[in-house]
């Protein structure tokens, strides 16, 4: 399948048409990039293109050239946020653009509030990131593979209340290395002094 989308976030004069072959995997970093990703804020309008002779690419393309010579279906955006961007006009400009180029479609508004189940937005991800504090910045660089962002004391873990991780116990040697790790991707000043086994003295500095 192909599909023709028009989204716009309703406070803007301005919206942008894009193409998919799947808009349920299209669409999903558009929440992420928003505070707020429901019906009230935004409205989205997909044409699921029946028959053409076009690919939904060439149609998008169609739609930026016309609209950049002729003003038509759209008058194009002139401000930021790239070229596929048009001027609030009457939405059903675009149906009449599409029986010109004898295309058959769907077209249906999609219900934001529904496909946003188990999806997060922007809002979402900083409320994450807070409520782990600092240990959002650690799971981001860790080379260890089984830190929880919960509560978790058995099978070996343990909770770091003050940033929010359970981790479970490491070797000496996994230990030292993720040290070194966050230190040199977090910017940290470190300098350590480690007695060897042969009691040799060895001094670490970053």
């Amino acid at each position: 399948m192909s599909y023709i989308y028009l989204l716009h976030q309703i406070i803007f004069n301005n919206f942008k048409i894009g193409s998919t072959q799947d808009y349920n995997k299209r669409l999903p970093p558009y929440k992420t990039c928003c505070d707020n990703f429901d019906n009230k804020t935004h409205l989205i309008i997909i044409y699921e293109i029946k028959e053409s002779k076009y690919s939904c690419y060439q149609i998008n393309d169609i739609i930026n050239k016309t609209s950049t010579k002729i003003n038509f279906p759209f008058v194009k955006y002139n401000g930021t946020g790239g070229t596929e961007f048009y001027e609030k006009n009457d939405y059903n400009n675009l149906s009449n653009f599409f029986d010109l180029l004898e295309i058959k479609y769907n077209k249906f508004q999609l219900n934001i509030d529904e496909f946003n189940k188990n999806k997060i937005t922007k809002k979402e991800i900083r409320e994450i990131e807070n409520e782990i504090k600092d240990g959002f910045r650690i799971i981001k660089n860790t080379l260890f593979k089984d830190i929880k962002t919960i509560k978790k004391e058995d099978k070996g873990y343990y909770y770091l209340e003050n940033i929010g991780i359970s981790i479970r116990f490491k070797n000496s040697n996994d230990s030292f290395n993720e040290i070194i790790n966050q230190c040199e991707i977090n910017n940290i000043k470190l300098y350590m002094k480690i007695e060897l086994y042969n009691s040799e003295i060895q001094k670490i500095k970053i």
